[in-house]
């Protein structure tokens, strides 16, 4: 299982009271490198600003390490695990490359200036980096300074390496030489963020890219779905879409129905975008019932037309709905979604396991499981079967089932049956941790709490007609 590193969830930012940056999504895991397009000068160096700590999140979710930053320890914490290399340098120019490596250890380095020569020479001598340590950086040129400020995190022992806008002025044979650092400290541990516009990201080495415009991601793509000719494309297209200012243009679409027309329903018509929550009001059984059933692929005898991740979705079973992507959590769920005779962790893993080869077989995966998860759920429970535990937690383990999992689409059947305030509180909580892990979610119930805090889409299915003009409520 991957390690996640720095994620950014809804990320909004306001620089003297104008938001610059609206709804940010970025993630960024151990020994990969995250490649961000900015179409837009402010919005890059807001992000920078973030990152470096000099503003905090006006709203959003901040994860180090997969766990949660609250605003008054952001600075701090990002300052500590985050190196950002920036053109011009930040390096101080008067001093040697030995004296900014090692002047925050001033005291000891005076006494044992041989030692830290000798650390120096070694630090240049594994990078393949022939410089005497003694040379002032205000001799060297701006490749060279981006070389050493990488090395100084890798002494600073950051594991977080922010290249912002670098590579613009370097020669082939250095950018080649960039990149070969890169592939390097990567081995050692080493995350990067890249971030700059087209022609300032090398593209090639991103393992996924993210696309920010209208102060919005508008999209991640994969390093594999992708490459120069066709990432041209996809900013042309961003930047048509985003004259548009409808709330769907800034998001990636993930499911839609397309004039789906069965013996019930009469063609339906919904799109749901990327961590996008939608909630559908139904007022008869039948209509519901039957909406799941072709979602499940228990009723094929419809006309019409869906896609999940713009493929035709084409599904036999709830298990076929499964591999496409398509989660459920049905209602009632604790007595039909749990294992009463397996432990907590083991009822947790269980749909993961159907993604990873001889997921039982290696303990490190469900004590990775267990970190993850150690701010949701006590860690003294994990060995529990589920009648020892509470109702709360219960829940939390549904729920927790599938933010391992990671679905594209999540379809919640009626989650706020249960009379229970706390719960429902709990399931709201969690519906909100999936979508702003990029989840779409898909509430469809007859009852909807005033309690409930979830904003999103709204339509109400009654006597197969879908009623909503979409708009947010």
């Amino acid at each position: 299982m991957k390690n996640e590193v720095f994620s950014l969830y809804s990320g909004s930012v306001k620089i003297n009271d104008h938001t610059v940056l609206k709804s940010i999504f970025v993630q960024l895991f151990q020994k990969e490198t995250t490649g961000i397009l900015f179409n837009n000068t402010d919005e890059k160096n807001a992000f920078i600003k973030l990152l470096t700590g000099e503003v905090t999140l006006h709203y959003g979710r901040l994860y180090i390490n997969d766990r949660l930053i609250n605003e008054l320890e952001s600075p701090r914490l990002l300052q500590e695990s985050v190196y950002v290399v920036k053109n011009p340098t930040s390096l101080c120019k008067q001093f040697s490359i030995l004296e900014n490596f090692y002047y925050g250890e001033f005291h000891s380095f005076q006494i044992r200036t041989n030692i830290y020569r000798e650390k120096t020479m070694n630090i240049l001598k594994q990078f393949e980096f022939h410089l005497n340590p003694a040379t002032l950086v205000a001799q060297l040129s701006s490749f060279e300074c981006t070389m050493i400020e990488m090395m100084k995190a890798y002494v600073g022992n950051y594991k977080i390496i922010v290249l912002a806008n670098v590579t613009g002025a370097l020669d082939h044979a250095e950018t080649e030489k960039i990149i070969q650092m890169i592939a390097q400290m990567k081995e050692l541990g080493t995350s990067f963020l890249l971030i700059g516009a087209f022609e300032e990201i090398l593209y090639e080495q991103t393992d996924q890219i993210s696309i920010i415009q209208g102060g919005r991601t508008i999209g991640t793509f994969e390093r594999a779905q992708l490459d120069a000719s066709n990432l041209h494309k996809l900013l042309y297209k961003y930047s048509l879409l985003l004259k548009d200012e409808d709330y769907n243009a800034s998001y990636k679409k993930v499911f839609s129905l397309h004039h789906v027309t069965s013996h019930i329903l009469k063609d339906i018509n919904f799109s749901v975008y990327h961590g996008e929550v939608m909630k559908i009001i139904y007022s008869d059984d039948a209509s519901a019932k039957d909406l799941t059933n072709i979602l499940k692929g228990n009723n094929r005898n419809y006309k019409g037309r869906i896609y999940l991740d713009r493929t035709l979705y084409q599904v036999n079973s709830i298990a076929d709905s499964l591999k496409s992507g398509l989660g459920f959590i049905e209602e009632n769920p604790i007595e039909t979604m749990l294992f009463k005779n397996l432990t907590i962790i083991d009822n947790i893993c269980y749909p993961l396991s159907s993604k990873i080869n001889g997921f039982w077989l290696r303990r490190t995966y469900q004590n990775s499981v267990k970190k993850r998860m150690h701010n949701l759920i006590d860690s003294h429970d994990f060995k529990k079967t589920i009648s020892e535990v509470s109702i709360e937690t219960l829940y939390l383990i549904l729920y927790c089932k599938w933010l391992l999992f990671m679905p594209k689409v999540l379809l919640c059947i009626n989650p706020f049956s249960i009379a229970d305030i706390q719960i429902n509180q709990i399931i709201n909580e969690m519906i909100h941790h999936l979508s702003n892990r990029g989840i779409s979610i898909i509430i469809l119930t007859s009852y909807w709490p005033s309690s409930c805090s979830i904003q999103g889409k709204v339509y109400y299915l009654e006597n197969g007609n879908l009623i909503g003009d979409n708009k947010k409520s």
